[in-house]
């Protein structure tokens, strides 16, 4: 999206969970330091455009595009607990906000959001937000991944395991497991087991 077309506010959208606490905090922080728009049921305070529902991916991209901010808050924050809204987050060009899994920053693109596990509170997080929003140098820092080829290529490899079906993940490792063969646990493929000798000469 263009910063100098959207509007300095966030986007929220959250349909469950919405007693989280943590989660609460996070977005109560948010929404008193800048401009908050909830969708979804949880905080719920503004209407979706009219002919404009949360039910396909193409509408909540459109939801996303409306703001210079999303706010990704998860239920929890557990080690690879990664759900739909991060990388829709991500598709939709605001820049995403996050509370969730404690490694998500190893898991995304080299500063392709902000990290809420980054900040020792819910104040400082959301007065950076309010300064990414602010900022459109700051702001377009956010999407210089999108260009850099060897950051495109280092996430590209990381998730190409997706490409496969979760079912024939667990059969190859079944088969891994089961035949005592070798298992590359980033790519999740059966590999070579053997150990390479090389002859020592003195």
């Amino acid at each position: 999206i263009d910063w100098s077309k959207a509007p300095n506010k966030a986007t929220y959208i959250a349909n469950s969970n919405c007693n989280a606490g943590r989660r609460n905090k996070w977005f109560a922080a948010v929404a008193a330091a800048m401009q908050v728009e909830a969708y979804g049921s949880c905080e719920h305070n503004t209407e979706l455009p009219a002919g404009v529902s949360l039910a396909t991916l193409e509408e909540r991209l459109e939801v996303m595009k409306l703001n210079r901010i999303v706010l990704v808050l998860e239920a929890g924050n557990d080690k690879d607990y990664i759900t739909s809204q991060v990388w829709e987050a991500l598709l939709a060009g605001s820049v995403p906000a996050i509370f969730g899994a404690v490694n998500l920053d190893k898991r995304l693109p080299n500063k392709s959001a902000i990290f809420a596990n980054n900040f020792n509170n819910w104040d400082k997080f959301a007065a950076y937000i309010k300064e990414v929003a602010e900022s459109q140098t700051l702001w377009e820092s956010f999407h210089a991944w999108r260009s850099d080829e060897s950051e495109l290529q280092k996430f590209e490899t990381m998730v190409a395991f997706t490409r496969t079906h979760p079912d024939c993940r667990l059969c190859r490792w079944a088969y891994a497991k089961q035949y005592g063969l070798g298992w590359n646990h980033s790519q999740l493929t059966i590999q070579e087991s053997r150990i390479p000798r090389k002859l020592c000469v003195g």
